[in-house]
């Protein structure tokens, strides 16, 4: 599931406390994301790292959810 940016101060601040010095990475599979910003740029748009994450983040919760809800403003992609 996603955090909400508001709460990933909150949950960074426990990883740390529980595990001081530990910066774990995000795994990455870059080719999933090569797909996404060439299918974003044949779309016409412009694929920001923010956007791309957003994909995969979407991605991995369609992977262990049977239905999900997309909100946003106006513009934000969510037809598409």
């Amino acid at each position: 599931p996603k955090i909400l940016t508001d709460d990933m101060i909150i949950f960074m601040g426990l990883l740390n406390d529980l595990f001081p010095g530990v910066d774990p990475p995000r795994k990455r599979d870059m080719e999933f994301e090569d797909v996404i910003v060439a299918t974003t740029k044949e779309m016409g748009l412009t694929a920001e790292d923010d956007f791309v994450l957003r994909v995969v983040q979407l991605s991995e919760l369609l992977a262990i959810r049977h239905c999900v809800f997309l909100m946003g403003p106006t513009g934000s992609g969510r037809t598409e």
